[in-house]
C-alpha cells in the first residue's frame, strides 16, 4: 500500500526561501556585472580615507601621514573601521588577492556585500507590502543594477553602498513595524535610532535619519496613539543622540571640531538660507539623469498608489519619508565636483524599491486593460531611460573621475624622484590639490590645497580668508614643491611665488602649474633637469591613464615608490 508523501517544514521552509534567495543573488550579481565595467577603477578621495586606516591600524593614531598632526580628515568613520578589519585580517593593503591589488578587491568585496545585504532588505520590506516579494526584490535589483550612478559610487572605494544599506535597513525596519504593528514598541524604535547613528557615522548627511522613524511615527498617529507616539519618538531620539553625542565629545576632544574637517573645509552649513533653498535647484539633476519621461511615469506610479487609503499605503510611510530625506539631503548639500552624482546614492536605492513596489500593486490591482496600458507606459518608459543609462555607462568608462592610480603616480611616485633629485628630506612639503594616491606612496609631507586634512587651511577657505592664506603657504608651511591649478590658485598679491620659486612648466604661470622652493635648486643644470624630469614624468602618468583610465598601478602603494614602481 502505497501512502501520500510528505514534505518536512524544515524542507518546505526553505523551499519558500529559494525565491527569496534566487531574487537577492540575480540582483547581485547583476549589480557585479554592471561593477565589472569599470575595472579596477578607485576614486582617488577614497585613497584618503585607505591612508587613516593604514596609519591608525600602524600605530601612527588618526594622521594622514605618520608624523602628521592629528585631524579628522576622513568623514566615513563606519567605512574606515572596515578598512581597518580588512587591513588586521591581512586582506587589505597588503598585496594583491589573485591577482589583484587588494586595495582594489577588498573595497570593492564589501561593496558586493553591502548590496546584497541591501536586497535583502528590499525583501524584508515587500514582504510586508506584497504576496509575492521575491518579484519585487529581482524587479528593483534589475533597476538599481541599470543605474550608473549607483553601481560607480557603490563600486568607488568609498563608503556609498554602506551607506545605502544602512539608509534601506532604516526603512525596513519601519515598514515591518507598521505591517506587523510594533510601531510603538520600543525594539523598533531603537533599533531605526542606532542605524540612525551608523548612517551618520557613515556620512555627515546621515544625520538626517535619526528623524526617519519619528517623522513616520508623528504622521501615522491617531488620538488614541498620542502618548505612545510620544514615547516612541522620544526613544528613537534618544537612542540616536546618547550615542552619537558621545561620538561628537569624543571628536572634540581628540580633534577639537564638532564636525569633521572636510566638513569645515567643504563649507557644508546647515540651515535655510537663500543659499542653501537655491541649490535644491539640483533635484532637477536626478530627473535628467534617468530622463523627464521615466521620472514622470515613475511619479505617476506611485501617485495612484497613494491616492487610496489602504493598509498598502499606510506602510509604504516607512519607505517614502527616507526617500525624502534623501531628497531632502541631497538638495541641502553643496554641488559635488564628481560625476555621476555621488550623493544620491540611498535615493537610487529606495527610489527603485519605491517604484517597483507601487507599479507591482497597480498591475496586480487593476483591470486587465489598465495592466496593458500601464506596462506599455513603463516599458516606453524603461527603453528611454535605458538610452540615457548606457550613454552615463560609456561616458564614465572612458573618463572616469580621478582615479587613485592617476594622482599616486602624478602626486607621489613622481614627486618622489623630484625629491630625489633635490635631495630633500622626509619632512620637505609638497603643497596640491591631490591627496589620496599621493598620501599613500609620497615619502614627503603633503599637505592639500583644499584643506581636507590640513585644519588651517580648512578654517582659511570657509571664512575666504586669501591673504592669510597665502601668508600660511609662503610663511609657515614654505613648502618645497607646489603645483597649483587654476581651481586652486593662491591669490598672492605680494607675489611670493615668483620671487621665492622657479616655475617648473612650459605654460603661462597665471593657469596653473608647478613650482620649485629657489634655495632648495643648487644649479641651473639641476633645474633644468627638474624641468624635464616634471615634464616628462607627467606626460608619462597622464598618457597611460588615457590610454587605460581603469587600470591599476602595482600590488602594493608606499611611501618611497618612484614611476618605475
Amino acid at each position: 500500500m502505497n501512502t501520500p508523501a510528505t514534505t518536512s517544514p524544515s524542507r518546505s521552509g526553505l523551499a519558500r526561501k529559494l525565491p527569496a534567495v534566487g531574487a537577492v543573488l540575480a540582483g547581485t550579481l547583476l549589480i557585479c556585472a554592471h561593477a565589472s565595467l569599470y575595472g579596477r577603477w578607485v576614486i582617488d578621495d577614497a585613497a584618503i580615507t585607505f591612508a587613516y586606516a593604514r596609519n591608525i591600524t600602524e600605530g601612527f593614531g588618526a594622521v594622514i601621514q605618520p608624523g602628521a598632526a592629528p585631524v579628522e580628515g576622513y568623514s566615513n568613520t563606519s567605512w574606515m573601521l572596515l578598512l581597518m578589519l580588512g587591513r588586521w585580517l591581512g586582506l587589505f593593503d597588503h598585496g594583491s588577492i589573485l591577482g589583484v591589488p587588494d586595495y582594489v578587491v577588498y573595497p570593492k568585496l564589501l561593496a558586493v556585500l553591502c548590496c546584497a545585504a541591501t536586497l535583502v532588505a528590499f525583501h524584508r520590506i515587500a514582504a510586508v507590502l506584497v504576496r509575492r516579494p521575491w518579484i519585487v526584490t529581482l524587479g528593483a535589483g534589475i533597476l538599481l543594477a541599470s543605474i550608473p550612478s549607483y553601481v560607480v559610487w557603490s563600486f568607488s572605494g568609498l563608503e556609498n553602498s554602506l551607506y545605502a544599506f544602512v539608509v534601506t535597513a532604516i526603512a525596513a525596519v519601519t515598514v515591518r513595524a507598521i505591517g506587523e504593528q510594533r510601531l510603538h514598541r520600543f525594539a523598533p524604535a531603537i533599533i531605526a535610532g542606532l542605524l540612525a547613528v551608523a548612517a551618520a557615522l557613515t556620512r555627515p548627511d546621515g544625520m538626517i535619519f535619526a528623524f526617519s522613524f519619528p517623522i513616520v511615527v508623528l504622521l501615522l498617529m491617531t488620538k488614541s496613539t498620542l502618548r505612545a507616539t510620544v514615547v516612541s519618538v522620544a526613544v528613537s531620539l534618544a537612542s540616536f543622540a546618547i550615542p552619537f553625542g558621545a561620538f561628537l565629545l569624543w571628536r572634540h576632544a581628540e580633534f577639537g571640531r564638532f564636525v569633521s574637517n572636510t566638513a569645515a573645509a567643504k563649507s557644508q552649513t546647515v540651515g535655510l538660507d537663500a543659499a542653501t533653498i537655491r541649490s535644491f535647484n539640483k533635484i532637477g539633476e536626478l530627473v535628467g539623469y534617468v530622463g523627464a519621461v521615466g521620472a514622470m511615469i515613475a511619479l505617476l506610479i506611485i501617485g495612484a498608489t497613494l491616492g487610496k487609503r489602504t493598509p498598502f499605503r499606510r506602510r509604504l510611510m516607512g519607505l517614502l519619508v527616507p526617500l525624502a530625506l534623501s531628497i531632502a539631503a541631497f538638495g541641502i548639500l553643496n554641488a559635488d565636483w564628481m560625476d555621476q552624482l555621488r550623493f544620491a546614492t540611498p535615493i537610487w536605492a529606495l527610489g527603485s524599491l519605491t517604484v517597483v513596489l507601487c507599479a507591482y500593486r497597480v498591475l496586480a490591482s487593476s483591470a486587465v486593460r489598465t495592466r496593458v496600458v500601464c506596462g506599455l507606459a513603463i516599458i516606453a518608459a524603461l527603453s528611454m531611460s535605458a538610452t540615457l543609462l548606457r550613454d552615463q555607462s560609456t561616458k564614465f568608462q572612458k573618463e572616469p573621475t580621478v582615479p587613485l592610480c592617476l594622482v599616486a603616480d602624478s602626486a607621489g611616485r613622481l614627486v618622489n624622484e623630484m625629491a630625489d633629485l633635490l635631495a630633500l628630506s622626509d619632512n620637505e612639503v609638497y603643497l596640491g590639490p591631490d591627496l589620496g594616491g599621493s598620501a599613500l606612496t609620497s615619502r614627503v609631507r603633503i599637505v592639500d590645497l583644499a584643506g581636507l586634512t590640513d585644519a588651517r587651511i580648512a578654517d582659511l577657505r570657509r571664512d575666504g580668508s586669501e591673504d592669510a592664506l597665502a601668508d600660511y603657504v609662503y610663511d609657515d608651511l614654505r613648502p618645497a614643491l607646489i603645483h597649483a591649478g587654476l581651481a586652486w590658485k593662491i591669490q598672492d598679491k605680494d607675489n611670493r611665488a615668483e620671487k621665492d620659486y622657479y616655475f617648473l612648466d612650459n605654460t603661462n604661470p597665471a593657469q596653473g602649474g608647478s613650482y620649485v622652493r629657489k634655495d632648495l635648486v643648487s644649479s641651473p643644470a639641476v633645474l633644468d633637469r627638474l624641468r624635464v624630469l616634471k615634464q616628462t614624468g607627467r606626460d608619462k602618468v597622464f598618457n597611460h591613464y588615457n590610454d587605460a583610465p581603469l587600470s591599476s598601478c602595482g600590488d602594493k602603494l608606499a611611501p618611497g615608490q618612484v614611476l618605475s614602481r
